[in-house]
Order: C-alpha cells, then sequence, then structure tokens
C-alpha cells in the first residue's frame, strides 16, 4: 500500500525516503544518491533504472549545485507533509495495473482511498 502516493505529500514511501537521504547525508551527485537507494531500499526490489527515474522525476524536490544535492523549498515542504504535490508527480506508472496515482495510501486509516481527482 505505500507504494502508492501518501495522501498527505503525495510522495510514496520509497520517494519521501530518498529525499530523506538527501536531507540526511551530504549526498554529491545523482550517482551517489541511486548508490544510497539501492542500499537502503529494503524489500521494494527496485533494479538500477526503475531507482534512477525515480531520482530524475523527484528532481522538482531538490537542486543539483557543485558539490551537492539539496532539498529545495518544494523538498521541504513534501518531506514535512505541508504540501500535496501528486500532480506534479502524475506520471504513467502502474502497479498490477492500477495506475499509481488513481488511489492514495492514508496512514492514519492505514488504507488505500481513490484519488478524488480521478474518482468517477
Amino acid at each position: 500500500m505505500r507504494r502508492f502516493p501518501d495522501t498527505r505529500s503525495g510522495l510514496n514511501t520509497l520517494e519521501y525516503n530518498t529525499l530523506m537521504l538527501i536531507k540526511k547525508h551530504q549526498v554529491k551527485s545523482r550517482h551517489q544518491l541511486l548508490g544510497y537507494c539501492l542500499h537502503y531500499q529494503g524489500y521494494y526490489g527496485f533494479v538500477e533504472l526503475q531507482l534512477e527515474r525515480m531520482i530524475n522525476d523527484l528532481s522538482l524536490f531538490y537542486d543539483q549545485t557543485e558539490d551537492a544535492l539539496v532539498l529545495n523549498r518544494n523538498g521541504h515542504l513534501a518531506i514535512e507533509h505541508q504540501k500535496n504535490f501528486i500532480k506534479a508527480l502524475a506520471f504513467d506508472f502502474q502497479f498490477g495495473g492500477v495506475n499509481k496515482t488513481d488511489f492514495q495510501y492514508n496512514k492514519k486509516e492505514n488504507k488505500l482511498i481513490k484519488t478524488i481527482v480521478n474518482a468517477h
């Protein structure tokens, strides 16, 4: 269920954890971030290409300087659950035939709910 976007930020758990890696560590490049993601992804089972695509999609939340990747304002808003970025992250990604953005994970209720913009 946590592979779906969180109702508070629009990020799924893996995306959120990736931004937290940028915040907590001095990540010098996307390549180093990819290494961290591969090491810390847990049971998600993503391969390099999937994680690389996710890191590129998350570029809305960080800036790349000569020395490091740093969270920008959007990144801080997302990890603090101050703004929902589901529309900005809406890309065609499916889990078992279901679009990622069709449902969101409600942490308080520990269940998936239908995304309002996609409700019929």
